[in-house]
């Protein structure tokens, strides 16, 4: 977690009415990790969790000193930080979602899988936590329980899209192009002009390298830079498939186009 998960986390404590005093130095902890000061950030929450403050105001410290810990090196404390967190709260699956982001950077997979399996439980929207279980799954090459997982979040919530993704990508790298395929289409039912989702369903056809792919392919990137002309890999990927099909002149006005986009967002 990153100095973003501060600015998560500050809307939460904002909404309790903690002490003045508690909140103040709270606050001023968020806005240190917001500029990646967190040794500031980290004393400052110690200060925080010497004084006296509701159950939910310190499990709400404690997850944002375990962060500022984990940035500043301090890997075991930042551990213990969640635990405690987790022990005031047990019934929030935030504490468990987060541990498990940090267990999984740390490598340690199987605990980070049985924390977003905790999460799954908890929450009253489970798919965040299952879609961050299929990532472990993908990540580790394992696509059949990489699906499983991101089927299952899209079965709790047809409406989260990072689900699609990952169910495509587990589908393609797994050897299901006819599966990934079908995935891009159901999320373009409900998502019609998600330029991503035809950038994906070009890549999935392009990676066939088959003639009678390529069109379609084409087809799909067209579609992907009509959404969103101002996204540089989509002209990178219709580059390489228009140089496929031949269009050597259109692949490098692609290139061009794709160079200009880079350079202006440097």
């Amino acid at each position: 977690m990153k100095a973003a998960v501060f600015a998560y986390l500050t809307l939460a404590l904002l909404s309790i009415g903690a002490e003045p005093r508690i909140e103040d130095l709270i606050s001023q902890a968020i806005a240190s990790g917001e500029k990646r000061d967190f040794a500031t950030a980290a004393r400052g929450l110690t200060r925080a969790l010497e004084m006296e403050a509701p159950r939910n105001v310190r499990y709400f410290a404690h997850l944002l000193r375990a962060t500022a810990r984990r940035e500043c090196g301090d890997r075991a404390g930042g551990m213990v930080d969640f635990a405690d967190a987790i022990a005031l709260m047990p019934e929030d699956p935030r504490g468990f979602l987060f541990r498990g982001d940090a267990l999984r950077t740390d490598g340690r997979t199987d605990e980070a899988l049985a924390d977003y399996l905790k999460a799954s439980e908890l929450a009253p929207a489970p798919a965040e936590a299952l879609v961050r279980a299929g990532a472990l799954k993908y990540e580790a090459r394992e696509y059949p329980a990489a699906i499983e997982f991101f089927s299952r979040a899209l079965k709790a919530d047809p409406s989260f899209v990072p689900a699609y993704y990952g169910l495509c990508r587990a589908k393609a790298d797994g050897g299901d192009f006819t599966g990934a395929l079908a995935v891009m289409d159901a999320l373009l039912a409900i998502q019609p002009k998600e330029a991503e989702a035809y950038h994906h369903k070009g890549a999935i056809l392009y990676a066939q390298k088959a003639t009678v792919h390529l069109e379609p392919a084409l087809e799909a990137f067209n579609k992907a830079i009509e959404l969103n002309p101002n996204r540089a890999i989509y002209y990178r990927a219709r580059a390489n498939c228009r140089s496929l099909l031949g269009d050597s002149d259109g692949a490098r006005a692609d290139v061009e186009t794709f160079n200009a986009l880079n350079r202006r967002t440097r």
